[in-house]
């Protein structure tokens, strides 16, 4: 209704074809949707949100190549949101591609190196590949940039176990006891 009215005053409008692909989108129309997506990109406009909006939908559908291509787009336009990098190590860990999410946690972790996620999953890929080092070397460069966070110790003691160091995890568990005092105190 009122959309293709717009779109009859200014079909060039990036923002009303968006908001009629989404509204195909939410219709669980996904061919329209592209289409309107196709002309509101077109237009040349469009925010980095509304990039990462049409690459949820071909993320959705499957389509990873083109969800990957949208949310570089986002990244191009706003390179400080942690999100999108988020959104591609997803799509690399459904496709099994481990050395791509290692990277594009990487260069999060570069980017924004408070990130909590880029050590956690860079930690668990390590894991799973049963790269000891490679995990407490990721956790241990965290630690150092942020030797209170509590996340990142957790982290790091959660490491000791699946690699069954017991020893360290208790040996790790008693460096941390005057800490743990503290926090304990100061609370009450």
């Amino acid at each position: 209704g009122c959309f293709k009215k717009g779109l009859m005053l200014d079909e060039k409008s990036a923002v009303i074809n968006f908001d009629i692909g989404n509204i195909m989108y939410l219709k669980g129309n996904i061919a329209e949707a592209i289409k309107y997506y196709n002309k509101a990109d077109e237009c040349g406009t469009l925010t980095a949100d509304m990039f990462d909006v049409i690459a949820g939908l071909f993320i959705e559908t499957q389509e990873y190549t083109q969800g990957l291509r949208f949310l570089n787009r986002a990244i191009e336009l706003d390179p400080l949101n942690g999100k999108y990098y988020l959104e591609k190590v997803n799509i690399f860990i459904e496709q099994e591609k481990v050395e791509e999410a290692l990277e594009t946690l990487s260069e999060l972790n570069k980017l924004l190196p408070d990130a909590y996620e880029a050590y956690d999953i860079m930690s668990e890929i390590y894991t799973l590949k049963r790269e000891y080092d490679k995990a407490m070397a990721v956790i241990d460069k965290g630690i150092d940039r942020f030797p209170k966070d509590e996340n990142l110790a957790y982290l790091r003691f959660r490491v000791f176990c699946k690699f069954e160091k017991d020893e360290e995890a208790i040996k790790y568990l008693d460096e941390l006891k005057p800490y743990l005092k503290k926090e304990i105190k100061s609370d009450k």
